[in-house]
């Protein structure tokens, strides 16, 4: 290495371990071990293009809050099971840390 480099290579490295570990703010919901009981969620029409851009939302807790578990309770007209199943998929994928159940029917009476 050339002399110039070795010196910011020698500057950087005592600068990253003079840094010191910043404080976690009070009540940082990942050091809290406490969770709410789940809330249920019903959305209809859960495979349109509403239903698709909210649920990831809701499961992520951009909405209810970051320490607020979900259980979706998801209704479609029967046409549009098929198209909610690939929906359902796609949470399963993202693994939301608050998503506890998942629910599809096209029955209201359920």
């Amino acid at each position: 290495m050339a002399p110039a480099l070795v010196f910011w290579h020698r500057v950087g490295l005592e600068r990253v371990s003079q840094r010191k570990p910043l404080p976690s703010p009070a009540g940082d919901i990942r050091l809290s071990n406490v969770m709410k009981s789940p809330i249920k969620i019903a959305v209809t029409g859960a495979a349109g293009q509403i239903g698709y851009a909210l649920l990831p939302r809701i499961a992520s807790g951009a909405i209810f809050g970051p320490d607020q578990p979900v259980e979706l309770q998801l209704i479609e007209i029967t046409p549009g099971m098929k198209a909610l199943e690939g929906v359902v998929m796609e949470l399963h994928d993202c693994a939301f840390p608050l998503l506890k159940s998942v629910s599809l029917t096209d029955d209201l009476a359920v």
